[in-house]
């Protein structure tokens, strides 16, 4: 059945894994009709790749912050149309956002939606995930990944003056993803990274969300290795200050999270631990992504094999912490 509106869904996940991106993003629109997603009640006619020049359009950003943060990279190519854009998006968002891209119009989502974002001035109205179509049909038609996001610059220099110590490198780290539907399959447990904490000048930084106190104090305790944890920032809470915990890093080492997203964005250099099948948006058989230029992708040989992951990230962090500042 070729209308399967699941197996539509699962065949995008194929295609953009094969960098087949236009038979990607046209299968995606399928998870609209699957149920796990429920598009938000705008009533202006949808945009279907029609001329912009002297519209507006609302772009509404769909799933978690992390992907919101992905999608949000094509809207400089959007504003070359000469349109107005407003964009409904995680509250959390919308500082870094508008630091970052002033050009265009935030709004806070709600429910039900402002009466702004229902305004009937408003020409054409699309999810976020749903102009890939017409701005990434191909790889060519990436922007090369260049750093978008902009966090708040004395807010780093705080924090990267709080935390480093003598010439330490500051690394972060993250190993948990919360995604319903892969979360635990692209997760560890923190006690598997021991082998990075073994190398010699450098302070870790903790970027995992959520409560982990116990799991950090099991680690801190039983292997006697030190997890620098920020009380003062919450990501949960606030994702501008996040921004800027992360921008103050030399480096971020994590599995497929928001973390990845935001690293990539701000252009910090990130290293992504992935199962061997990975989320779409990474591709197979390569170390680099369309998506950030500063990310590189260390891969499971097989199914559930972290060590090999964590064996080479090890390698390669041991050079890291050799080059200059």
């Amino acid at each position: 059945d070729p209308n399967h509106a699941r197996a539509r869904q699962d065949l995008s996940i194929h295609h953009f894994l094969n960098s087949r991106w236009q038979l990607g993003w046209e299968a995606y629109e399928a998870r609209w009709l699957v149920g796990d997603l429920q598009p938000r009640p705008f009533m202006q006619k949808t945009w279907n790749g029609e001329k912009l020049k002297g519209k507006r359009i609302l772009i509404w950003g769909e799933q978690g912050a992390g992907d919101e943060i992905m999608f949000v990279s094509m809207l400089p190519d959007l504003l070359k149309e000469d349109c107005e854009i407003l964009f409904e998006t995680d509250p959390r968002l919308i500082p870094l956002f508008e630091r970052s891209l002033p050009a265009i119009k935030w709004l806070a989502k709600s429910d039900p939606p402002s009466k702004e974002a229902l305004s009937k001035s408003i020409d054409f109205q699309c999810s976020s995930g749903s102009i890939g179509r017409f701005l990434r049909g191909s790889e060519a038609k990436f922007s090369g990944g260049a750093a978008y996001l902009k966090a708040e610059r004395n807010a780093c220099d705080k924090i990267r003056k709080r935390y480093r110590q003598n010439d330490e490198k500051l690394v972060g780290i993250a190993w948990e993803s919360k995604s319903p539907q892969s979360g635990e399959d692209k997760s560890m447990r923190l006690v598997q990274l021991k082998p990075l904490f073994q190398i010699e000048g450098i302070r870790f930084i903790d970027l995992q969300y959520g409560d982990t106190l116990e799991e950090r104090m099991t680690f801190t305790n039983e292997m006697g290795v030190d997890l620098y944890h920020d009380d003062s920032i919450d990501q949960l809470l606030s994702l501008d200050d996040f921004s800027a915990q992360v921008a103050s890093l030399d480096l971020v080492i994590s599995v497929s999270n928001t973390t990845v997203h935001m690293a990539g964005a701000l252009g910090v250099p990130v290293w992504v631990m992935l199962r061997s099948i990975p989320d779409r948006r990474w591709m197979l058989d390569r170390e680099d992504s369309p998506w950030y230029s500063s990310v590189r992708l260390f891969r499971q040989k097989k199914m559930g094999d972290w060590r090999s992951v964590i064996d080479k990230v090890t390698s390669d962090l041991k050079k890291f912490e050799k080059t200059s500042n």
